[in-house]
């Protein structure tokens, strides 16, 4: 009797299949569970949205579609406000540039004061304010002048004898060259000179230069008068310029 009543044990087969088929059926109970919870989900997130925005449009007394319109103006208005302020800096810059802009204009259009300048002279009437012609003076050289500037005699010939210097003399008068004898101071020996006075003859391209080439040119045709010097075969080619001033010799 006992065997027939009594459970017999299981074995251990049949416990690994029991669990995994336990398990198999957990995890299809909770990814089902976990698919119905995915859509709530949602459904309360969009929920909340709902809540949130019915709940400011009852603050504000407002619906809530109104409440996206008021943003939107609010957000309107700032945009204008700000344009407004924009042109009233403009337009205290363009007064400001309009004040002072007739102060440049009076600048510019000031002329500076122009001055009439009149040079002076001496030969200028003022009270008649009629110039008087400017004659030129002329200047006449003082007598000192003249003697420093035609201070040179020509010395054509120098002799003991006086008389051996007539006929020297009428010669070159015939040449056109006036002479003179002179006896000079403390001395036994006669000259005969020019009487002109010329600039010294040793410069070349002076009066007195070429007054000197005329008297020895002159002086080599001289052909003396029998029982007078002679003064050598071509005379007067040593004549010589003189200062009389400086030499004080007359």
């Amino acid at each position: 009797m006992r065997g027939r009543h009594s459970k017999q044990p299981a074995s251990l087969w049949e416990v690994v299949n029991k669990n995994r088929l336990r398990q198999s059926q957990e995890k299809a109970i909770g990814q089902i569970a976990h698919e119905q919870k995915r859509p709530e989900k949602a459904e309360i997130g969009r929920a909340d949205g709902d809540s949130v925005l019915k709940k400011a449009g009852s603050v504000l007394n407002v619906p809530a579609y109104r409440y996206v319109l008021l943003i939107a103006a609010l957000a309107v208005i700032i945009v204008l406000l700000f344009v407004f302020h924009l042109g009233q800096r403009s337009a205290k810059q363009e007064a400001t540039v309009e004040q002072l802009s007739p102060a440049a204009k009076v600048v510019t259009e000031v002329k500076p004061a122009t001055r009439e300048v009149r040079t002076f002279s001496p030969l200028q009437n003022v009270e008649s304010d009629k110039v008087v012609p400017e004659v030129a003076t002329p200047v006449k050289p003082s007598a000192t002048a003249v003697k420093v500037e035609k201070s040179h005699v020509i010395v054509i010939a120098s002799y003991n004898v006086a008389k051996d210097l007539e006929p020297v003399k009428k010669y070159f008068a015939q040449k056109g060259i006036e002479t003179e004898i002179k006896k000079p101071k403390a001395s036994i020996f006669y000259m005969l000179v020019t009487k002109n006075r010329y600039e010294s003859p040793s410069k070349k391209g002076s009066d007195g230069y070429y007054a000197l080439e005329k008297i020895k040119k002159a002086g080599a045709g001289y052909k003396a008068p029998k029982g007078y010097e002679s003064f050598g075969g071509t005379p007067f080619q040593d004549a010589y310029g003189l200062n009389i001033v400086k030499s004080d010799l007359f």
